[in-house]
Formats: structure tokens, sequence, C-alpha cells
């Protein structure tokens, strides 16, 4: 996938239910549509592909991004998968109802070992530091998991947390209740920011 940019489209227009890449100097439209299904939600990618979750369909498509086309079947996931990244050699999967994590093999797209239980819902998840950190916006909470152990540490972020993003040396937390929370990734320790509005996405280079 390097050099494109890859958008999924859900409800509505003429692309809907599909994946399209994008050429990110060209910003052009890099062949057809993907089918994925209407309920198109998250996308993360690797090396070796592209990783979509459909949240109505409850499954999780990896895409070739070589040629552009689906690899296998659609792989059945948990109900509600609302968040996918990739790191540690894994894909994870983040699901609403069970408020659990899977761990998938990146070939295989099989589950690996048991999912990682969560105290509340899942709203958005990244990895980095060697770490998964999922928000969880019901919970007030950012859930740390050790990717070896499957344990995790509960950061307390009693602003709404939602959107998350790793950065070179913090991870960020955008907050619905108008704040923008940075995590030490060592200590875990917090500090806090308000914002003009409540924060629903970020990104960090920082």
């Amino acid at each position: 996938g390097g050099g494109s940019v890859w958008v999924g489209f859900g409800l509505g227009g003429a692309s809907q239910g599909s994946v399209v890449r994008y050429g990110a100097t060209s910003q052009r439209r890099e062949g057809g549509g993907i089918p994925i299904g209407s309920g198109v939600d998250a996308i993360a990618l690797d090396a070796t592909g592209v990783y979509v979750t459909n949240g109505v369909e409850n499954t999780l498509t990896k895409i070739d991004p070589e040629t552009r086309t689906p690899v296998g079947e659609p792989v059945p996931v948990d109900q509600q998968p609302v968040a996918v990244v990739t790191g540690g050699g894994s894909v994870w999967v983040a699901h609403v109802v069970s408020k659990s994590v899977w761990r998938l093999d990146p070939v295989t797209l099989q589950k690996v070992g048991t999912p990682i239980s969560l105290r509340t819902t899942p709203t958005a998840m990244t990895f980095g530091f060697g770490r998964l950190w999922v928000t969880s916006t019901a919970g007030n909470a950012v859930y740390v998991i050790d990717p070896a152990t499957g344990l995790s540490v509960t950061i307390p972020v009693d602003s709404g947390p939602r959107g998350i993003a790793v950065g070179s040396a913090a991870v960020w937390v955008a907050c619905t209740r108008d704040a923008l929370v940075r995590i030490d990734p060592t200590s875990r320790a917090t500090r806090s920011m308000k914002l003009p509005g409540p924060g629903w996405g970020v990104a960090a280079a920082g």
C-alpha cells in the first residue's frame, strides 16, 4: 500500500459499501471500488494487506494492496467490530457488544489465543510503544494492553475519551468533554488541556 490512501465508504453515494484506493501523490482514484458491504467501518494496513471491518455483517476482510482484490472470503468476527489496528505482528479487532479485543494472525486471519475482555465498551484503538491503547467513552477510561500477556491496565480519563493516536513521545486522546489528554507511555501519567469543543478524532507526530 505504499504511496496510497485507502478510503472506506459506508451508506450513501455511488461508492457505498466499498473501499477505494487513491494515489497519495496524484490524489486520483486508482481503479474501481472493492466491495465489502454496507457496514464498512474501520480500516488498517500493514506491509501485506489492508484490513476492513464490516459492522453490519460482523466480518473482517483482507485486501491485497497490489491486486486490489479481497484475499479469500470475509472472516467472521464478534458483533459490532468498531476498530481494527495492526501491530506486534498481529491484527487486532475491538468489539462493542462483547467488550473484547481479538488478536488475529495476519496471514490466516484466524483468532490467536483468548479474546481480551474489557470492563466497558471500546470506542477506538491504536498500537504503539509495544502496547495496545483502547479508549472507552462509556467507561471514561483508556485500556493499555500488553500483547504478550493480554493483561490490561486502566487509565482513568474522566472527560469522555474517544479518538486516540500514538505520537513519537506520547499517546494523545481526544475527548468529547472538550479536552485533549496526553499520556506518558512509560509512567502512564496524564496531562489535560482544554479544547474549544468536543474532541472526536486525533492524529499525532509528537
